[in-house]
């Protein structure tokens, strides 16, 4: 009786709110129901097993990827993008939860037959770290990490401090500054590796990093991310 006093009066100051637009929700949810139909996942049957994007947007026509496989939950929109991009620029570091398990969920499911020596989670430059004040993407490996029972590892690449972000970066652009951006710190002896990161747009990022691993001693490497989409070619028209 006391237990329930307690929990109700904490709900009653601290009330449960939907992960991506806060209205008050129930205990045993996380996201409102508008919110939840709005929660678009990439179908694994419509999923191309290379670059991990919808069939319609596959990108392998356009380069040849340094990782094996990728897999991304959520389309890069609506809710999905809420909470993501909460918990990245929001300090909604609580959040990690929630999308940790998501991602664990699609690697259980996709990847149930490939034994991981590694987690490795894609390196955050200095800049961001100290405008964020966390590794947000340190912070979802280690809840993977943690309940995969796999070992984590930052000591095998590294970011550099104040390299470009690639947000700012157009399409073709984004591969030789992800390129120049990320670098081999030390070998490793680990032969298949998860590579984890927030959202994949063209891949570069994971390109570079996948290839760093390969440099550094892999023999494989795999890559899931919360959010998927596409950023498409600038046409430019002739006069």
């Amino acid at each position: 009786m006391i237990k329930k006093i307690l929990n109700s009066a904490i709900s009653f100051v601290f009330p449960n709110m939907c992960l991506s637009c806060g209205r008050i929700i129930d205990e045993d949810k996380r996201l409102c129901d508008s919110c939840q139909n709005n929660l678009t996942v990439i179908p694994a049957d419509k999923r191309c097993l290379k670059c991990g994007l919808s069939k319609p947007d596959c990108d392998c026509v356009r380069h040849i990827y340094y990782f094996e496989g990728a897999l991304s939950v959520f389309h890069n929109s609506n809710t999905a993008r809420n909470i993501v991009y909460k918990y990245k620029f929001a300090n909604k570091k609580h959040y990690r939860e929630y999308i940790a398990d998501k991602m664990i969920r699609i690697i259980k499911e996709e990847y149930s037959d490939i034994k991981f020596d590694v987690i490795v989670p894609v390196p955050t430059s200095l800049k961001s770290f100290v405008s964020r004040g966390y590794d947000h993407i340190f912070l979802l490996s280690e809840n993977i990490s943690e309940k995969l029972r796999i070992p984590i590892s930052k000591d095998i690449i590294g970011c550099k401090p104040f390299g470009k972000p690639q947000h700012t970066n157009d399409y073709s652009n984004r591969f030789p500054n992800a390129r120049e951006k990320y670098f081999v710190k030390n070998k490793t002896d680990a032969k298949t590796v998860l590579l984890v990161d927030d959202v994949k747009t063209t891949g570069a990022t994971l390109d570079s990093c996948a290839r760093c691993l390969l440099f550094a001693g892999a023999h494989t490497v795999y890559c899931v991310t919360a959010l998927g989409g596409t950023l498409k070619k600038k046409v430019i028209k002739k006069l």
